[in-house]
């Protein structure tokens, strides 16, 4: 897909300003929140980047959150080496924020090298590489899953089971972060915003509609109104027990498993401490060099590099659909 440079300046603050103004959200969640998008964005991510804020301010299922100095959901301590957040029906990308900082700064104090974080009632949990790679800056390795609303059936079926559940591994790995970050479902509920945007064909055996039969538009699929389904990556049935498996972590939080209410979603996340890692990093570090230098290609490595250097720029690289349904928001 071609996409079109446009420099970060230009959309921030509107994309901030939009958000405080259609989901009454305060400044500094509705900041957190475009960062996230634009930074996934940069990292390719498109499918989980700027085409979720014409879903988040059009679907009706976000806001309004009263802008005003109400308690915000934070990070609690649950128990020895454990945090939790009930993300209370909020936006999820800024509670997400605040409880991987609040991870990451648990596994940095002495004598912790270990904390593991749930969350309840907390949706959508975006791009979650993001999140590890976010880990990975203060030199902490972490594993995170998250569920999503039913979206996925089993290899050979239409409705809907479990969400695209997808699960990221991110250790701080030298010269790049090590970011392998999947959802277990072929594809993603934002693939599916960006079908409908551009209006290309779904990939093959990634969907079927609701006689069973395989989609082949965005339109033809919408889980979500009880037409049709996903499918498991390569219709196996391992990547839909992946998916079982991260529903089940995702509910310890308190959520129910393969609840549709958005009270029902969650995360699970294990946070590794720099000190647990400080003697293994070193060879972990040149063996995926090696390999990359034999032409492996290292899960985040290249994403990185693409996000550096528009970062280092100033610009977001951009599908022009995507910016054309944002800039008519922005009008």
């Amino acid at each position: 897909m071609s996409r079109i440079s446009v420099k970060v300046s230009s959309l921030r603050e509107p994309l901030i300003d939009l958000l405080v103004a259609k989901l009454e959200l305060v400044w500094e969640d509705a900041a957190l929140t475009v960062d996230h998008l634009i930074r996934s964005e940069q990292a390719v991510k498109s499918d989980h980047g700027l085409i979720r804020i014409p879903y988040l301010v059009t679907s009706g299922k976000f806001g309004p959150y009263g802008n005003a100095p109400a308690p915000i959901p934070a990070p609690m301590l649950a128990g020895s080496g454990r945090i939790h957040v009930d993300g209370a029906g909020h936006l999820g990308y800024p509670v997400l924020h605040r409880l991987v900082e609040a991870g990451c700064d648990a596994v940095r104090q002495e004598g912790q090298d270990i904390c593991i974080a749930t969350s309840s009632a907390l949706y959508p949990s975006g791009a979650i590489g993001d999140w590890v790679r976010l880990a990975g800056k203060k030199g902490v390795a972490m594993v995170m899953v998250a569920s999503s609303p039913p979206r996925v059936a089993t290899p050979d079926g239409h409705t809907p089971i479990v969400g695209t559940n997808p699960i990221s591994i991110g250790v701080p790995t030298q010269p790049m972060p090590f970011v392998s970050d999947s959802a277990t479902s072929e594809i993603t509920h934002g693939l599916l915003l960006l079908a409908r945007s551009t209006g290309n064909p779904l990939p093959p055996h990634s969907a079927v509609g609701a006689d069973g039969q395989p989609a082949v538009f965005a339109d033809d699929v919408d889980p979500a109104r009880g037409k049709g389904a996903f499918l498991p990556i390569k219709g196996s049935h391992k990547a839909f027990s992946l998916a079982m498996g991260i529903e089940l972590l995702a509910s310890m939080g308190g959520g129910l498993p393969g609840g549709k209410p958005l009270s029902s979603r969650g995360v699970f996340c294990l946070f590794l401490s720099p000190e647990l890692l400080r003697d293994v990093l070193p060879a972990m570090s040149e063996w995926l060099s090696r390999l990359y230098g034999e032409g492996v290609r290292i899960p985040g490595w290249e994403s990185c590099r693409r996000a550096q250097t528009q970062e280092e720029k100033g610009v977001i690289e951009i599908l022009p659909e995507t910016l054309k349904q944002i800039e008519l928001l922005l009008k």
